[in-house]
């Protein structure tokens, strides 16, 4: 069974997660009846009173183009492609864009934002710094990221219980050789991979001084692509996710 989304320490924010947090402490446990392993996007190995299998999402890497950016070199274009959640954390990364005095940051927003995003962009004055293209698929979505060079993860994960791991998207980064940071807790990624930069969860504006230095280091590596592509393949693929699935059914 997928229990993908499980997180032991998810809180529900609305009617429908109050709904899912308590059905699943009053059901989880009945699981074990029915199901051999979960497969989880958490470190456990025990889940539900079954084993687990510690995953993390999987993707089809070869259906992905390597990226390549297109605009300004002295420019750092940072991108987030979501329809905003609370764990995004999007309010830390404005308010660092408005603290900051790098004049060549610029953070572009794909999706639909919430009503006090907007807002925020708005009253701090950054409206020239922070893009809200909408949503956007197909060869318009491909043009906005090759006008950007460094992906955004989630940055408030803690605001939804610290739920490890950080989504589909950052698994794109990594197929497409997009460097990124992010804020938690990835369950693969080494903390010092060269290409991905962790930041605290926390509330504190996102310390774009820190963005700038991560990028600056890595922008000329002209192995970037090639190793952050080969990371995916070898960790996020669906052929190595199963792979691992069968095998442990097999020596059950």
């Amino acid at each position: 069974m997928d229990c993908h989304g499980y997180h032991k320490n998810y809180k529900g924010k609305t009617l429908k997660g109050f709904y899912i947090e308590k059905t699943t402490k009053l059901n989880g446990n009945k699981l074990s009846k029915y199901i051999d392993v979960c497969l989880t996007e958490t470190k456990n190995t025990n889940l539900f009173g079954t084993q687990a299998l510690p995953i993390d999402t999987g993707i089809d890497v070869e259906k992905y183009q390597v990226h390549v950016y297109d605009g300004n070199d002295d420019e750092i274009h940072m991108i987030s492609v979501a329809n905003e959640q609370p764990y995004h954390g999007y309010d830390r990364i404005i308010r660092g864009i408005a603290e900051t005095k790098q004049e060549k940051v610029f953070l572009h927003l794909v999706g639909k934002m919430n009503d006090d995003t907007r807002k925020l962009v708005t009253k701090l004055g950054i409206e020239k710094k922070v893009f809200l293209h909408g949503y956007q698929t197909g060869d318009e979505l491909d043009r906005i990221y090759s006008q950007c060079n460094i992906g955004v993860g989630p940055l408030a994960p803690h605001r939804i219980g610290g739920k490890e791991g950080t989504g589909i998207k950052t698994k794109e980064y990594f197929a497409i050789g997009l460097p990124y940071f992010y804020a938690g807790q990835e369950l693969l990624v080494p903390d010092d991979y060269p290409y991905v930069l962790k930041m605290q969860s926390d509330e504190s504006p996102i310390n774009i001084n820190a963005v700038v230095a991560f990028y600056n280091k890595i922008k000329n590596d002209s192995s970037m692509q090639e190793n952050m592509r080969e990371f995916a393949k070898e960790h996020y693929s669906w052929e190595k996710v199963f792979t691992k699935a069968l095998h442990m059914i097999e020596i059950m």
